[in-house]
């Protein structure tokens, strides 16, 4: 287990003074690399032996999305490894220890040079110490896209991958899909963006440098859920991601 504390700046905010949902995944992710290095396997580490995680999945619940100047206070703990497979927990509390925010993600080991995966050896972390895992109910690393409404895909506007986007694998960073798919969201009168209550992202393939991305988006009939799938110009996905509000989880619940 590994806690960092740090205060919600405003260029982390949106128009409603709140956290960006990209900003909380990047919250997420500086502590997973903050642990990586305290002890000793940091980004820097692997990659001096072409090894690195990538991201297979997210699912991300939102309790409640904290203000701009909130201190808070982010944890992660790995809590599985097994093959290539890497299971990793995060949440976020604030100062009266309150949950804002929990996560639950898979990730698998990559040989950076032949880019496949390979098999994690536990021992290559000395002092690296695994948990029992977060509580929380989970929905699956695989995200299925409505395909009864597929009569209802609306395509919004294509664009290219620009270097902002990029991290030190030369691949776009896993928060970047969760803004892309909410800033291309189709301008839609009948259609209202709900407050997400839980994120879900599934990475298909890496999107590089120039790289164009068509998001297509697909509504169910109720509207408590969105699905975007961020494709390539041959319609191949680089990652599904899924929006739901509060009465979008009954599904999980069950």
């Amino acid at each position: 287990m590994y806690s960092y504390n740090t205060r919600i700046g405003y260029s982390d905010c949106g128009a409603d003074n709140k956290l960006k949902l990209n900003a909380l995944v990047n919250l997420f992710q500086n502590c997973s690399t903050f642990e990586g290095e305290a002890t000793g396997v940091g980004v820097k580490e692997l990659m001096s032996k072409g090894r690195g995680w990538l991201l297979a999945s997210w699912q991300i619940m939102i309790e409640r999305l904290p203000n701009q100047s909130e201190n808070v206070e982010v944890t992660t703990e790995a809590y599985e490894f097994k093959g290539f497979y890497g299971k990793r927990n995060f949440y976020m509390k604030d100062e009266n220890k309150n949950v804002l925010a929990y996560a639950d993600s898979i990730w698998f080991y990559y040989d950076i040079k032949n880019h496949h995966p390979v098999k994690y050896e536990y021992k290559e972390s000395e002092g690296f110490q695994l948990s029992a895992g977060y509580p929380m109910k989970k929905a699956g690393r695989k995200i299925i896209l409505p395909t009864d409404f597929n009569d209802e895909c609306i395509k919004g506007e294509r664009f290219r991958i620009k270097k902002s986007a990029l991290d030190t694998n030369g691949h776009t960073n896993n928060s970047e899909y969760i803004k892309f798919a909410a800033d291309y969201l189709p301008d839609i009168p009948v259609r209202e963006f709900p407050e997400v209550k839980m994120i879900r992202v599934e990475y298909k393939q890496a999107a590089h440098l120039g790289d164009t991305v068509v998001p297509k988006y697909y509504f169910t009939k109720d509207n408590h859920k969105i699905y975007v799938s961020l494709d390539d110009e041959e319609d191949k996905c680089y990652a599904i991601v899924e929006f739901c509000d509060k009465d979008g989880l009954e599904e999980l619940e069950k």
